[in-house]
């Protein structure tokens, strides 16, 4: 009767208790590939994501995958007209960011390494 009881207050707390863990995603952002400048910022397509910089409050933001890219390893990155940055990556995928912080995912091969174009929820 005690293991039974054991099992559910247990259960209880593996699935009704809700986690607030904040995931650290360590990569290396050593190699710049690509920089441009946007929004009072300095991008940069790097090895180990994007990443923004704002020389006015000197604050540093890095995106990768576990933010909703396509990717970690970015080859080059454009601002178009309508203040949307778009970030590629060799392997494939084309990320855009909105202007109001939303991405879409683009992935440019199919299973069979064939090339084609669709967007992506990740």
């Amino acid at each position: 009767m005690n293991k039974y009881a054991l099992i559910i207050i247990l259960s209880v707390l593996v699935f009704y208790i809700p986690c607030q863990a904040q995931w650290t995603n360590y990569t290396n952002s050593n190699i710049v590939r690509q920089i441009i400048t946007g929004d009072n910022r300095v991008w940069g397509a790097t090895s180990g994501g994007v990443i923004a910089y704002t020389p006015a409050t000197l604050e540093i933001l890095k995106l990768t995958n576990t933010d909703g890219l396509g990717g970690i390893d970015f080859n080059s990155l454009e601002r178009d007209t309508s203040g949307s940055y778009w970030f590629a990556t060799s392997n494939g995928w084309l990320s855009k960011l909105l202007p109001d912080g939303e991405i879409i995912n683009y992935s440019f091969k199919d299973s069979s390494g064939g090339f084609f174009a669709r967007p992506v929820a990740l």
